[in-house]
């Protein structure tokens, strides 16, 4: 009886069988050979700003344009800070003409009149403090404890009594924080 295989299954069985890596993919810092269960992992989009991949990269999505006043960098410092994350991990890419996009205040996908900052600080920071919330929920959740109990600090999730640690790439690749939806109320 002949038996098709997805190119997926292929390459998981081949990789378990031989031990040998199976995948390259493209990160900001360079191209990585990846194992097949790596290659099968997700990333960690927990809305239209930004994703984190298990290779510990991110990807900010900035929707305004770059015309000198340094937006390239100051609207991805505002998810960077809210995270704690590491700025060395984080690649900028001009989000694409979408209507997820548009300017909340002006309704359209626009740059100008020094708005980039005022119009969407607030929901860049609330974007990068859900996504923290719900990284520290995993880890608590992982490790039995109260997630009052955790702390972050340049990407990583810390129980302060046992000093268990767990990146953001460990947390995406384990699958942990997939499906989670942050508790907006308590972000104010």
């Amino acid at each position: 009886m002949k038996r098709t295989m997805s190119r997926r299954e292929f390459l998981q069985q081949t990789a378990l069988g031989t031990g040998l890596a199976v995948a390259v993919t493209m990160t900001p810092f360079g191209s990585r050979i990846l194992s097949a269960e790596e290659a099968t992992a997700g990333e960690f989009s927990p809305g239209i700003w930004f994703t984190i991949m298990p290779d510990e990269s991110m990807t900010v999505y900035v929707a305004k344009s770059e015309v000198g006043q340094g937006v390239a960098t100051s609207l991805p410092m505002l998810i960077a800070d809210e995270l704690d994350a590491r700025w060395e991990n984080i690649a900028v890419v001009f989000a694409p003409a979408a209507d997820a996009f548009r300017d909340p205040v002006w309704g359209t996908q626009a740059t100008g009149g020094s708005t980039s900052i005022r119009h969407l600080f607030e929901p860049l920071r609330k974007a990068g403090a859900a996504a923290r919330q719900m990284l520290v929920a995993a880890a608590a959740e992982k490790w039995g404890v109260p997630p009052d109990d955790c702390t972050v600090s340049e990407g990583i999730v810390r129980h302060k009594r046992t000093l268990k640690a767990c990146s953001f790439g460990q947390l995406v690749h384990a699958g942990l924080v997939l499906g989670r939806r942050p508790d907006l109320a308590e972000l104010g």
